[in-house]
């Protein structure tokens, strides 16, 4: 069974084969594998087959068909390919380590890799490793990846679930480093303290719009209801809560670090697909609905392209709860 490791950038630099292997022998975590630099046979292969050596030291990590780096203990496979998004980040860079029967050393060479080609993209984990997704706990590595992103990259920290009273949920905090995404973690902890002391008006607009968001919706979604939603178009907005389950804190990269902006992720109990999204600037709700990744700074714009693709704004304003 093999394993893989993906790095997406928002750089589109490509190093070369000598910066990859520069970076990862520089880098601390590659000392504590144990593993001797002469230990490692790197292989490369373009369409007219296997390139000796010294021809391949400057060559582009995405001008070859195969990147090969051979230990005593395995084989690791590094492929590179490039990905359009609809954001405004445009193309990405991603990279993809897979390897297989990873212990030991082994298995720690397997994440200084992913750590060395992010020292030289500036890049995060996107699906991350395959192998602590499915459980595979037996595997070490992840207290060095943990530790690289925190020391070694920008704006990047630990995606530690935090309990919030008033929303009774627990919050995994999204966007530290992904995407590109600036975000400090004094910032972070800004937006953390909204949750966790938030005000009357915030929590009111959240139910009011959460409520209309249900009465809108509840008639396609009740069919495959995970549990029934026990209230009328009379009862208190309050009640809602109890059928919304929060569970992510999405942060941006804020505009201005004055304003304290960000996004709300959940489940609702009212369709088996029912998600729900809340978008708050400055204690403000500014969107509620379905889950659309909307940056708190990008509202207006989001807007304004509407209308221009659209020539009207009923159908956004529409989708939209909070308003």
């Amino acid at each position: 069974m093999s394993t893989s490791f993906d790095v997406i950038t928002k750089s589109d630099k490509v190093p070369t084969v000598k910066e990859l292997m520069d970076a990862l022998f520089a880098l601390p975590q590659f000392a504590r594998t144990g593993i001797r630099m002469d230990e490692i046979e790197v292989q490369l292969r373009d369409q007219d087959g296997i390139l000796p050596p010294e021809q391949y030291s400057d060559i582009p990590l995405n001008r070859v068909w195969s990147f090969v780096l051979k230990s005593e203990d395995n084989i690791y496979f590094i492929s590179y390919h490039t990905q359009q998004t609809d954001d405004e980040y445009g193309i990405h860079n991603w990279w993809s380590v897979e390897s297989r029967a990873l212990q030991d050393a082994g298995r720690a060479l397997y994440v200084a890799i992913p750590c060395a080609l992010a020292k030289l993209t500036n890049g995060l984990t996107g699906s991350g490793d395959s192998a602590w997704h499915n459980g595979r706990d037996d595997y070490t590595g992840t207290e060095m990846w943990d530790e690289f992103v925190q020391t070694e990259l920008p704006y990047c920290f630990a995606k530690k679930p935090f309990f919030c009273p008033v929303l009774n949920a627990e919050l995994i905090v999204e966007g530290g480093g992904q995407w590109g995404r600036k975000v400090t973690e004094p910032y972070m902890r800004r937006c953390q303290d909204v949750l966790l002391h938030m005000p009357d008006a915030l929590l009111d607009a959240i139910c009011e719009a959460a409520k209309k968001y249900w009465l809108d919706t509840k008639g396609w979604k009740e069919t495959n209801a995970v549990r029934p939603v026990l209230m009328t178009e009379d009862s208190p907005a309050g009640e809602i809560l109890q059928y919304i389950h929060f569970d992510t804190l999405e942060l941006y990269t804020p505009k201005d670090e004055s304003q304290i902006g960000f996004g709300l992720f959940g489940e609702c109990d009212w369709g088996e697909r029912a998600n729900i999204e809340a978008v708050i600037l400055d204690n403000d709700l500014i969107y509620l609905g379905s889950v659309d990744m909307i940056s708190p700074w990008e509202y207006d714009k989001c807007r304004e392209e509407w209308i221009e693709e659209c020539g009207t704004a009923e159908d956004f304003d529409r989708s939209n709860y909070a308003l």
